[in-house]
């Protein structure tokens, strides 16, 4: 079963997101520390050091333009991108994945020192075509990842390999708004037929 977003979602910052702004902060005085360092070792007649300064500056703006461009991205997918309800098909351990992380505040937290779950999953578009994807999570959480197990995805329309688990996506942003009554499996609201009523006497 796939969902489109009816309404407009309501993004507010995750785990992730904080931290990512926490690391911006401390990247921005650390660069500016470094072309006052560069500026510096020019001023004492070192240029070579002064050039080092600036590439590592640079390869560190770089690496956090690098960084919101990809939270551009989920953050599109979390606005506007559809749900579809998939499985998993299995799981692997790894120590190096590209996949999102599921379970922690950082992506690819502790690798490749410590390994880690790599859970694939399937899933459906509205045309009926079928697209995996991938998430990792931590070794403990094996018993939740079994095959067959139902699993949430957003995935954009036009492009459905763009795809994220929704576990993976919550730690990003948190996700509210109307839309997400309008969103939520039917079975998660059963209305009234499950109310008892008791007539007093």
């Amino acid at each position: 079963m796939t969902i489109a977003p009816r309404h407009p979602r309501v993004l507010n910052p995750g785990p992730r997101v904080r931290a990512l702004e926490m690391k911006l902060l401390v990247d921005v005085v650390i660069l500016f520390l470094g072309l006052f360092l560069a500026w510096t070792l020019f001023q004492r007649d070192h240029p070579e050091l002064a050039a080092t300064a600036i590439g590592l500056a640079g390869l560190l703006l770089l690496r956090d333009l690098q960084h919101l461009r990809r939270l551009r991205r989920l953050r599109h997918l979390a606005l506007t991108g559809s749900i579809a309800h998939g499985h998993v098909l299995g799981s692997k351990l790894t120590r190096l994945s590209r996949a999102g992380r599921a379970d922690f505040g950082l992506r690819r937290e502790g690798y490749p020192f410590v390994s880690a779950l790599e859970v694939t999953f399937r899933f459906h578009d509205e045309q009926g075509r079928e697209w995996t994807g991938a998430l990792v999570t931590s070794r403990k959480n094996a018993a939740f990842y079994e095959m067959g197990e139902r699993h949430e995805v957003f995935y954009l329309e036009e492009d459905p390999a763009a795809n994220i688990s929704s576990l993976v996506l919550r730690w990003y942003w948190r996700i509210g708004g109307p839309g997400m009554t309008d969103e939520a499996p039917e079975e998660d609201f059963p209305l009234d037929q499950d109310i008892v009523v008791e007539e007093l006497l």
